[in-house]
C-alpha cells in the first residue's frame, strides 16, 4: 500500500480554499494533513476535515510531514506565504537531518503574485528549493474545456485551422461581497482583486 501524498492548504476560505480542502480530501492519493488560515480562531474548516490548524505557515511547514502544499490567500499574500512554506520545510529538513526536502510541489491559486517582480521572486525561490509550482487555473481542466478539446480533435472534426471563444460563468452574489472583511483586499489597489484574478 502506498503512503497517500500528505498535503496542507493555507488560506482554506469560503471562495477557494475549501474547495481545495475537500478536493484533498476526497483524492485516493492524498491526505489533507491540516490547514493554514492567518486567523487563529478562524477553526470551521479545520473542525470539518478534523485536521490540525495553524496560523503561521512557516510553523506548519516545520511541524508537518508535507508533500505538497495549495496556497489559497489571497493574491499579495502568495510570495510571503510560499517564502514562509519554503523555510519551514528547510527547517524540517535540517531538524531531520533529510538528505532532501520533502515538500515536493506547490498549488499557487492564479495569479500567481500581484506583480511580474513578485512573481519571478516566487519562482526563483521555489527553483532554487527544488519545489515545483503549478499556477491553479483550473479552467483548463473543467469539464467545459475537455468536452470542447474532445469535440475538436475528433477525427472527423477535420484541420482545426482557428479559433475564437468566449467563456462566461454567472458567480454568486457573495463573490462580489464588499461589506466581508475578509474580502476587503479584494477592492484594494495592488492586492490582485477579482478584475485581475479573472482575467487570467
Amino acid at each position: 500500500m502506498t503512503t497517500p501524498c500528505r498535503i496542507a492548504v493555507v488560506g482554506a476560505g469560503p471562495l477557494v480554499g475549501a474547495q481545495h480542502c475537500r478536493a484533498v480530501a476526497d483524492s485516493a492519493g492524498a491526505e489533507l494533513a491540516c490547514v493554514c488560515q492567518r486567523r487563529p480562531d478562524d477553526r470551521a474548516i479545520a473542525g470539518r476535515f478534523g485536521v490540525p490548524l495553524y496560523s503561521d505557515a512557516a510553523e506548519m511547514a516545520r511541524a508537518e510531514d508535507l508533500q505538497g502544499i495549495v496556497v489559497a490567500a489571497p493574491t499579495h499574500l502568495h510570495l510571503p506565504i510560499v517564502e514562509q512554506c519554503l523555510l519551514g520545510a528547510q527547517a524540517r529538513q535540517r531538524e531531520l537531518g533529510a538528505p532532501e526536502l520533502a515538500l515536493k510541489a506547490l498549488l499557487v491559486e492564479k495569479p500567481i503574485c500581484e506583480s511580474l517582480a513578485a512573481a519571478q521572486r516566487l519562482s526563483a525561490l521555489a527553483e532554487a528549493a527544488g519545489v515545483q509550482v503549478l499556477v491553479g487555473h483550473q479552467r483548463r481542466h473543467s469539464a467545459f474545456v475537455r468536452r470542447a478539446r474532445k469535440l475538436v480533435t475528433r477525427a472527423d472534426f477535420g484541420p482545426l485551422r482557428g479559433l475564437s471563444a468566449e467563456f462566461a460563468l454567472l458567480k454568486p452574489e457573495s463573490y462580489f461581497q464588499r461589506d466581508d472583511p475578509r474580502l476587503a483586499w479584494r477592492s484594494q489597489r495592488g492586492a490582485g482583486g477579482p478584475v485581475l484574478i479573472n482575467l487570467i
